[in-house]
């Protein structure tokens, strides 16, 4: 968004941007948790945002016992900016 007059704006017309409606998401998985899928797997993660990915993970059931698959190409990234796939935060359990 271009800046908070954006923003306000959004908000008094109740429309969401991209982003919003993954924190939106990420906030009903965490307040309203379901049963976990049995596995989560995500393809072309290299153009998801670290938001996407924190509700991958909570769809997967949030936990290191979630089952969690992560596909992804780093040499294809489609959007700038954002996390790479070599990020410390990303290595444990990263191949």
């Amino acid at each position: 968004m271009a800046g908070q007059g954006s923003e306000g704006s959004l908000r008094e017309l109740a429309v969401s941007d991209y982003s919003d409606v993954i924190s939106l998401a990420l906030a009903e998985i965490q307040n309203k948790p379901a049963d976990p899928y049995e596995m989560a797997v995500v393809d072309e993660v290299q153009d998801m945002t670290l938001a996407g990915l924190r509700l991958a993970h909570a769809i997967a059931g949030g936990d290191s016992a979630g089952s969690l698959l992560l596909l992804g190409d780093g040499q294809q990234q489609v959007y700038a900016g954002g996390w790479r796939m070599l990020a410390p935060a990303c290595a444990a359990g990263a191949r």
